[in-house]
């Protein structure tokens, strides 16, 4: 029991809307992303905004032209869906209003308590 066994590497597809530090949300996606490339997991990472970070694949999608709130993050939203459909990821994990996935984190000020 004290030995931990060795743990299977999984592909890890990560939806967000952007993948650079811009508040909270955002930190945490890149800090969860450097976790699982840590723990040697395959990682990419489906944005319409972002940076690279080494041994993330960063697949950026074409932001929708202006629309008003609501519309715009249907539309993100649906194009992330589309997207996950044709994902070949072990599990899918998203926040920030996406659907498709298997996971769904409740970004948004409970960040903090992911981690304890």
């Amino acid at each position: 029991m004290g030995e931990r066994a060795a743990s299977k590497s999984m592909k890890i597809t990560l939806a967000t809307r952007h993948f650079r530090p811009l508040g909270g949300a955002e930190r945490f996606i890149l800090t969860f992303a450097r976790y699982l490339v840590g723990r040697g997991h395959q990682v990419r990472v489906y944005a319409f905004r972002g940076e690279p970070l080494p041994g993330v694949e960063l697949v950026l999608l074409k932001k929708p032209v202006f629309l008003p709130r609501a519309a715009r993050d249907w539309e993100m939203a649906r194009r992330i869906a589309r997207r996950l459909q044709v994902d070949d990821a072990d599990v899918r994990v998203g926040g920030q209003k996406f659907w498709g996935c298997e996971v769904l984190l409740p970004l948004g000020g409970v960040e903090e308590v992911f981690w304890e």
